[in-house]
């Protein structure tokens, strides 16, 4: 006899995960737990900064290139102030 979709599904939820972890005793399952944390090789503040850094770089080297070949620019002008002085004056409506 088959079984239907819904008696397979609730087989699957019911089925143990990880039986390693679940037939253990509890300072084996503290063992284990312990085991994944030390398993990430790098932190997550470092993550988060890493992934800061290079969002800016992107952002740094994406406006150089739009600068220099959309604006017809050179591409280190980026860096000027009166550049972006007069970004800001037409964003403003002054110019």
């Amino acid at each position: 006899m088959t079984e239907t979709r819904k008696e397979r599904r609730t087989r699957q939820k019911n089925r143990p995960i990880n039986r390693e972890y679940d037939e253990a005793p509890l300072d084996r399952q503290n063992d284990i737990r312990e085991q994944w944390k030390k398993v990430r090789k790098i932190p997550i503040l470092a993550r988060v900064g890493i992934v800061l850094i290079l969002a800016i770089l992107a952002i740094v080297i994406g406006t150089m290139i739009g600068y220099s070949v959309l604006g017809d620019g050179s591409a280190l002008d980026v860096f000027k102030k009166d550049t972006w002085q007069h970004i800001f004056d037409i964003y403003r409506g002054a110019e």
